[in-house]
């Protein structure tokens, strides 16, 4: 599936705001399963987990995300925001 690069934009941001919010209620980090389910109901229908995969470890390496050190196995990734992360999306709401 193709994206414009607006589109990949928000993707990246959506799955950063996911993982504030959660970070905010208190819960452990999210599979990129989970974050697919999230961002497919925010309009991205035709996302696939390849790709959102690519965009988690764009993220990781702009450090706005991280893959949980507590993570069950390391098959099924989980990540969390970042502080960096955090202030990215708060600086996004202004």
């Amino acid at each position: 599936m193709n994206f414009t690069l607006e589109q990949t934009d928000q993707i990246r941001l959506s799955a950063v705001r996911i993982l504030s919010a959660n970070a905010q209620t208190g819960s452990f980090a999210l599979s990129t399963r989970d974050l697919l389910q999230m961002i497919r109901a925010d309009g991205f229908s035709r996302l696939e987990e390849a790709y959102l995969s690519a965009q988690l470890k764009y993220l990781e390496g702009k450090s706005l995300i991280a893959r949980a050190s507590k993570a069950i196995t390391p098959a099924i990734p989980l990540w969390e925001v970042t502080s960096a992360g955090q202030d990215f999306y708060e600086a996004q709401q202004r």
